[in-house]
């Protein structure tokens, strides 16, 4: 927020739940004298002198619509150059503030109120190991959780049945697996059974969304440029409204996309931008247009129509995008005072991009995007443990785009798209780039960046094709693969956002290291394994075989002694 401006919060409000209070923790930058004001359909519940680090915002009787409660939040800066004043000030809501809420929940009556505005927690009950319905279940509720909930998904939690039912919680619901049944409600929890009902519950139709706002570009247009002939798709459809700026200086439209939005195997050509905005002189603003912080195309501004059509140029694209529109404007005279005339405009959400076909990311950048429009989900074994952490990367994997994911249980590690977590066995039955317990990482020259002893175990996340299609394996070289867990906890710190390169690493201990090895002259090279590595990786199939070779050293002497002792 600068100099003059406006924000929108959305606070979700359970069934039964009464919001009280709003406690908002403020950070100005510089501290500056101001004026905030908080309202609540246009009607006033807050005015409050700045600078101010806590406000308490009063929310009694403020009725909640659809599960939540919409407030405007207004700022205003008294300054005497707006155009700097815009640039300078800068109003940042903390994540600490607290909404407090009064009365007590009420159970949901209906599958479609089973997850209510706001949630921090699912538990999910099943055997162990779970039949294969059960764990494709699970998949598609990890998805769903994170397409209902965008920027605050719940944790999913998944455990043995209980004795006894937990007590409920205002903020927590509960899954249970009981094989057979269909789907019905109990209090706070979900009886399911049935396959068919996981799927109606939890499953949305992959591809983009219809747009949910009208827009003047969906209309017949003047070709720009050859491309527009392709396919497209239209900033409503990526879920952008019409957005309006309106101040001095430099304003700001943003758009977020991922290239999992787009579908398989596409990727942006170009932009055509349509925007109305209020009369400008010659030569008194400019349109900048930028993709992930860098600039690649301007316009002058005239008139009161701005329709340009640009190359996307494909250098600048990561798998989650932002694309800023910034309006500079300057008023006639330079008077960018109060009571000048603010300049406005509004983009149209039928703006669109241009498609085209093509791969312009690899490794893990490439993920989610190469896996669909469905993928196959491999556990060796199949287990609640391996399972649990598979639903974590489905969750993180379905955080990063609009697009609806759709994994599928699949028996064997063969199908493509393949998400798959394992044992030491699987890297070589998968043929991937890191398939030994020992290796090293060497340069073009020979120089040892890093070596790992067979003996010492690790996990390890590539990204690699296989057998026609891509692959995404989480491994471990361990006994029992517990070291999953926080090395997977560890790498999405940041969630999938986080992660680049090709091969992320981690041991009992230490740092997460990310690689990427197709971008350098790294290359993994094995070690061979010790004799005592040896035995602590075939410990088991050694003592099967000295049991096997006892009973049959058994079988041979029995007769011969039975024969002497008759004799």
């Amino acid at each position: 927020m600068g100099a003059e401006a406006e924000t929108t919060l959305y606070l979700p409000v359970n069934p039964g739940l009464e919001a009280e209070a709003l406690d908002l923790l403020l950070a100005a930058l510089p501290e500056a004298r101001g004026v905030l004001e908080v309202l609540a359909a246009e009607r006033p519940l807050l005015q409050a002198p700045l600078p101010a680090k806590t406000l308490r915002v009063p929310l009694k009787g403020v009725p909640a619509e659809n599960g939540f409660l919409t407030l405007t939040l207004r700022i205003r800066f008294p300054a005497e150059d707006l155009c700097a004043a815009q640039r300078l000030y800068r109003l940042r809501l903390l994540p600490e503030s607290r909404l407090h809420l009064s009365g007590r929940p009420t159970p949901p009556k209906t599958l479609a109120e089973f997850f209510p505005p706001y949630l921090e927690r699912v538990v999910l009950y099943l055997p162990d190991p779970p039949p294969p319905e059960a764990a494709q279940a699970t998949l598609w509720l990890a998805g769903f959780l994170a397409r209902t909930y965008p920027g605050r998904v719940p944790e999913l939690d998944l455990e043995p049945y209980p004795p006894r039912w937990p007590p409920a919680s205002p903020f927590t619901r509960y899954v249970v697996w009981l094989e057979g049944g269909g789907a019905q409600i109990q209090e706070f929890a979900l009886l399911l059974g049935d396959l068919a009902e996981a799927a109606r519950l939890f499953l949305a139709q992959p591809g983009l969304r219809e747009a949910p706002f009208p827009g003047e570009a969906t209309q017949t247009l003047t070709l720009k440029a050859p491309e527009e002939l392709g396919p497209r798709v239209s900033l409503a459809q990526l879920g952008h409204g019409p957005k309006r700026v309106e101040g001095y200086g430099t304003l700001t439209a943003a758009y977020t996309f991922a290239l999992a939005d787009l579908g398989p195997g596409h990727l942006p050509l170009g932009l055509r931008l349509r925007a109305v905005h209020s009369p400008v002189e010659p030569k008194r603003g400019y349109v900048e247009l930028l993709l992930n912080g860098v600039a690649f195309h301007t316009a002058p501004l005239e008139g009161t129509l701005m329709d340009l059509y640009t190359p996307l140029p494909s250098r600048l694209l990561e798998r989650n995008n932002t694309l800023e529109v910034r309006f500079h404007y300057a008023p006639p005279e330079g008077q960018c005072t109060y009571g000048a005339l603010p300049f406005t405009a509004t983009l149209d959400p039928g703006s669109y991009l241009v498609l085209g076909k093509g791969e312009v990311l690899s490794g893990l950048d490439a993920f989610p995007q190469a896996l669909l429009p469905r993928f196959w989900v491999y556990l060796e074994p199949l287990d609640r443990f391996k399972l649990q952490l598979a639903a974590r990367l489905v969750q993180a994997l379905q955080e990063t785009t609009r697009t609806p994911l759709r994994p599928e249980v699949a028996s064997d590690p063969h199908p493509r798209p393949l998400l798959a977590l394992g044992g030491p066995g699987l890297p070589q039955t998968l043929k991937a780039p890191l398939r030994t317990p020992g290796f090293r990482l060497v340069d073009g020259a020979g120089t040892l960046w890093l070596e790992v002893n067979p003996g010492a175990p690790y996990a390890a996340l590539q990204a690699f094709a296989s057998e026609g299609g891509p692959v995404l394996l989480l491994s471990h070289t361990s006994q029992d693969g517990r070291l999953l867990a926080p090395f997977l906890q560890e790498a999405l710190r940041e969630g999938w956002f986080g992660l680049h390169g090709d091969l992320v690493l981690g041991g009992p201990e230490g740092p997460v290291v990310s690689l990427a090895l197709r971008e350098s002259d790294l290359r993994v090279q094995p070690l061979p394994e010790n004799p005592p590595s040896l035995l602590a990786r075939y410990r088991r199939e050694v003592y099967l075989g000295l049991g096997l070779l006892a009973l049959l050293l058994l079988a041979w002497f029995y007769p011969k002694v039975v024969r002497r002792g008759k004799a």
